[in-house]
């Protein structure tokens, strides 16, 4: 059972680094993306390389390249490996900027869950981000 998580910048500002290497549509107003975070995913069990986040009333979701004008966030999108860097609400939206363009989303709710479909919440992604980032400090990174 998924927990719904409220549009907001928190799930893309944790997923820092990841990318979108698949989308699909499902029906109108939910859309499953799956984001590759290997430094995230694997510390999980059981370990992954991705997570699943869906969507749900889905009535803005755009990518505008730094270079270019914007357009539906659609296949090529996942193809090319849009990543995100920082996440913020502006207006009505969530715009999600990657090293080159932003992702703009509008939706009511998002589900989480492990490449497995493993459902988990928000606070389980933010509790083994807050353990990775500490363990990077402590290296020197």
């Amino acid at each position: 059972m998924s927990i719904p998580i409220p549009q907001g910048p928190d799930l893309w500002n944790l997923l820092h680094d990841g990318y979108i290497d698949e989308l699909e549509a499902l029906e109108p107003g939910i859309l499953r993306l799956r984001v590759r975070c290997m430094y995230l995913a694997e510390r999980f069990a059981p370990p992954g390389d991705a997570f699943r986040v869906e969507l749900h009333g889905v009535t803005l979701a755009t990518y505008q390249p730094y270079d270019g004008v914007a357009g539906p966030l659609g296949q090529a999108e996942a193809e090319a490996g849009v990543d995100f860097v920082s996440a913020k609400v502006e207006s009505d939206h969530v715009a999600i900027w990657g090293s080159a363009g932003c992702i703009r989303l509008a939706y009511t709710s998002a589900s989480l869950a492990l490449d497995d479909g493993t459902a988990i919440t928000l606070d389980a992604l933010q509790a083994v981000a807050a353990a990775y980032w500490e363990a990077f400090a402590r290296r020197g990174g």
